[in-house]
């Protein structure tokens, strides 16, 4: 069964690195995804993914985005429900990228990985 899964949106939270052995990092960051304006001219509510990075375009993220970039992901994604505090009940929505493309003009000089 094929799980390819590609958005664009902004980075809410600065890329999260973590070395996980002397050749393995990671960067985990969330990204909104705007779905435009209502008839009446409201703001829709906005799409929320976690995003998981790996090696090269984990250090990509790391270094060359932040909180606000402008991404385009690429990868597997898995959605899993849970328990809030309140006792009711969350849907996380996670995605593993392959890759994440730098949006933004001030991204221009290290574009993707």
């Amino acid at each position: 069964m094929l799980n390819q899964f590609t958005f664009i949106g902004n980075i809410t939270r600065e890329p999260d690195g973590k070395q996980i052995t002397d050749e393995w990092f990671i960067s985990e960051f969330g990204v909104a995804v705007n779905h435009g304006k209502n008839k009446d001219g409201t703001q829709k509510d906005p799409s929320y993914f976690n995003v998981t990075t790996y090696g090269n375009t984990a250090m990509f993220c790391q270094s060359h985005l932040s909180k606000g970039s402008k991404v385009c992901v690429s990868g597997s994604i898995k959605i899993t429900k849970y328990q809030k505090k309140d006792g009711t009940e969350g849907v996380s929505v996670d995605v593993s990228a392959k890759s994440v493309d730098g949006c933004d003009s001030k991204n221009d000089a290290a574009k993707s990985v």
